[in-house]
């Protein structure tokens, strides 16, 4: 266990303890703090306690106490990752689509995060819990492309912070049924539950996230486009669900599209058909500070074949 001790200083006014030790200790998140806070791991002047706003005064020592991640009961596997890049703080991967993320209900093996373990060892980031060491944001199932892994605490922390301030630049390219009524535009909503299938996520009108999607119509036809999209906020099928709102969901989208709108093999005569479940939607770009050095980073991922093959053989896009 890692303890960390402050002082209050005479001159500052009382302030809020989960806001004071954000403060005093920036490489532990506010979220994470005040997660300790409510679990008994924050001592002021030898009391324990457990609310956020309790305010501490001048003179106050409050001690912080972070526990030992718990070791990971999950298994490693020697499953093949493509790795883009890789120091001691981050790693950056391709993730293929099918491969889910996180162990879940029904996928305790063969995920990411086995694979994770195996190449990296025990030593990920253990913020996000003890099922998905390392893991800062995620993708969809089936979705491909670029996402960056913390490898310790500390880029953790510095990583989700550039989430929070969008210091961190994303773009995804996505082949829509139909074609966007704008080249180019803004879609805000609030994203929450579906109110009949919990499952799945949809614009909502009371409760929900908000949510914004920037996106571009990189090249059209009479029914389908390729759109790039940059996220403001990272929603649960966030880029899914607003397409789908906006009339132009997703090909091969088989939770928010119509089934019968799957395939464009049919109809332009190429072999283009999507694995079963596959949506066309690809991570493309990632950018962000990297937490120790503070140099921005700039990452690219070429389509995946599936996807490249309708760019080249329909819209003429190589």
């Amino acid at each position: 266990m890692k303890i960390m001790e402050f002082f209050m200083e005479d001159e500052r006014a009382p302030v809020r303890v989960d806001i004071f030790l954000h403060g005093a200790a920036p490489e532990v998140s506010r979220s994470r703090i005040q997660s300790l806070i409510k679990s008994g791991n924050v001592c002021v002047c030898g009391n324990v306690i457990a609310e956020c706003d309790y305010r501490v005064r001048s003179g106050d020592v409050i001690k912080l106490f972070i526990p030992d991640p718990e070791k990971c009961g999950l298994i490693p596997e020697e499953i093949p990752i493509e790795v883009v890049y890789e120091d001691e703080d981050v790693l950056i991967i391709n993730k293929a689509a099918g491969m889910v993320v996180h162990p879940g209900a029904g996928n305790i093996r063969g995920t990411l995060v086995n694979a994770l373990l195996s190449h990296c060892g025990e030593a990920l980031s253990g913020i996000s819990g003890e099922q998905k060491p390392g893991i800062v944001h995620r993708l969809d199932k089936e979705t491909s492309g670029l996402m960056a892994v913390a490898k310790n605490d500390f880029s953790h922390t510095e990583i989700c912070k550039q989430f929070e301030t969008r210091d961190i630049k994303r773009t995804y390219w996505a082949i829509t049924i139909g074609v966007p009524t704008r080249p180019m535009g803004v879609i805000e909503t609030f994203i929450g539950r579906h109110h009949i299938n919990r499952k799945k996520m949809a614009v909502v009108t009371v409760g929900g996230k908000r949510a914004v999607t920037n996106y571009k119509v990189i090249k059209s036809i009479a029914s389908h486009s390729i759109v790039e999209c940059a996220l403001e906020t990272g929603r649960t099928h966030q880029i899914r669900v607003h397409f789908s709102y906006m009339k132009t969901p997703i090909l091969g989208d088989i939770t928010y599209a119509p089934r019968k709108t799957h395939s464009i093999a049919t109809k332009y005569g190429a072999s283009m058909e999507l694995r079963q479940g596959r949506h066309a939607l690809h991570s493309k770009t990632l950018s962000f500070i990297h937490p120790r050095t503070k140099k921005r980073l700039d990452f690219q991922s070429g389509l995946p074949r599936d996807m490249s093959d309708i760019c080249s053989t329909v819209f003429g896009i190589g």
